[in-house]
């Protein structure tokens, strides 16, 4: 199951939940969940896809307007929110 939520196009989707088999739940975020928590829609640098992320991120935005959009600074490792 990780392995496929790595290659998710947005960080903000890269969560997967299951059954365990023991009644309980199986719940990974390769990621991390504070984006999730805190709405930020980045780029996964491990499947970088741009066209794809973009049209993601219109199409969450549609849903949720106040999710926030990080894109990468040209030539820099750190990200900026741009809207």
């Amino acid at each position: 199951m990780e392995a496929v939520i790595r290659r998710a196009d947005v960080l903000f989707s890269d969560l997967g939940i299951r059954p365990d088999g023991a009644g309980g739940l199986d719940i990974r975020a390769p990621f991390g969940f504070d984006e999730l928590f805190t709405g930020v829609l980045r780029l996964n640098s491990d499947n970088p896809k741009p066209d794809r992320f973009h049209e993601k991120c219109a199409s969450y935005r549609e849903r949720w307007p106040w999710l926030t959009i990080a894109e990468p600074m040209m030539g820099r490792t750190r990200w900026t929110v741009l809207f």
